[in-house]
């Protein structure tokens, strides 16, 4: 426990002294040991979610003037949100400012300011653009408004994968229940939950198909196809992250205050026990999807590392060589576990009649 928290104390220590460089490396190496000598991939990564999110409050500080941060709420997306990053995610953030303040220059200067001292600090660019410099990612309330009326009266797959992502948003600070991002939520949360359509467009869009194919076995792979990369991201962890983030869509009660409640949470654990007793899935099934998650961090803190040490840039894909034979066997487990949650949530969210 001394080494874990003195571990802790350096990674402090970087960040205090603004030194990006070091607290990246560092982070790799204890990414690392977490990820192979502890192991506790859940450990590290509440440990480290404390830092990211320190990293981002100071950064916008320094970046953002006093006169304009007053006017803006930073809203957390992603995985950012749900707090669970990792070292090297990228970071989705939206902004709701005051009035017309989403369209001033001087705004969208210091948040690009913003975006490369983030950077600096491991934060990854976001392949997506899921950032307040693009437009279509800030604005005032009434604007919000609008904009997400517009996209569930035409909720194409653009439209609602947006209209999804606002499900794992969380303020960089906390307000009060009347604020308008939690009213805002709220109202988006108990929308997708009584739209069918929405449900299975999510289903049959954004689940259906993405649990990768089991990868060959290491006596299988020589030559040049040693060299290439599993996705643990994409292949395992986010397809169970989406599946119960739409299961918890539809488990939310009726009422106007436990709607606002399950609003609020974000974290895909929190979300999992909640499914569960709503008996959507069965107690030995969550105790499996929860071990499947853990694995799957374990894989991308040690992708992470390895090719940040590596490389200098991280990455998700990690080589059958880099695991041994019983990790491979539990890898082969794990994904038996989310395709059958695939095929679950596709069994359950059918297209309704009428639509299109």
């Amino acid at each position: 426990m001394n080494e874990e928290r003195n571990g802790g104390q350096e990674l402090q220590k970087y960040l205090d002294a603004g030194d990006g460089s070091s607290f990246c490396k560092r982070a790799a190496i204890l990414a690392r040991q977490y990820a192979v000598e502890i192991p506790s991939a859940s450990q590290f990564l509440q440990q480290f979610q404390l830092l990211r999110i320190q990293i981002i409050k100071r950064l916008w500080e320094e970046c953002m003037p006093e006169e304009l941060r007053s006017e803006c709420q930073f809203v957390l997306l992603g995985a950012s949100g749900r707090g669970e990053d990792f070292p090297f995610s990228d970071l989705d953030y939206a902004l709701i400012t005051k009035d017309g303040l989403w369209r001033e220059k001087s705004l969208l200067f210091h948040l690009y300011q913003f975006q490369r001292r983030t950077y600096e600090y491991g934060f990854s660019p976001c392949p997506g653009n899921v950032m307040a410099s693009n437009v279509r990612w800030r604005g005032d309330s009434k604007l919000w408004t609008t904009r997400t009326d517009a996209y569930f009266h035409y909720p194409d797959w653009k439209h609602a994968r947006f209209l999804y992502m606002i499900l794992d948003g969380k303020l960089l600070a906390e307000e009060g229940e009347s604020s308008f991002w939690r009213l805002y939520q709220t109202s988006v949360l108990q929308r997708i939950s009584q739209s069918s359509f929405l449900q299975w467009e999510m289903a049959s869009l954004g689940i259906r198909g993405t649990v990768g194919k089991r990868p060959q076995s290491r006596k299988h792979w020589f030559g040049k196809q040693r060299q290439i990369g599993w996705n643990v991201k994409t292949e395992l962890q986010t397809p169970i992250i989406r599946a119960i983030r739409l299961l918890y869509t539809r488990s939310v009660p009726f009422t106007n205050e436990s709607v606002d409640k399950w609003a609020q949470i974000t974290a895909t654990r929190e979300r999992l026990e909640r499914i569960e007793k709503s008996g959507v899935i069965s107690h030995d099934w969550s105790c499996h999807l929860r071990q499947a998650i853990e694995f799957a961090s374990m894989l991308r803190l040690r992708a992470q590392s390895a090719s940040y040490m590596a490389k200098g840039r991280a990455s998700e894909e990690i080589s059958m060589e880099d695991i041994s034979l019983e990790e491979y066997q539990a890898l082969q487990n794990h994904l038996h576990e989310a395709k059958k949650l695939e095929q679950f949530i596709v069994q359950h969210f059918r297209k309704p009649r009428g639509s299109a």
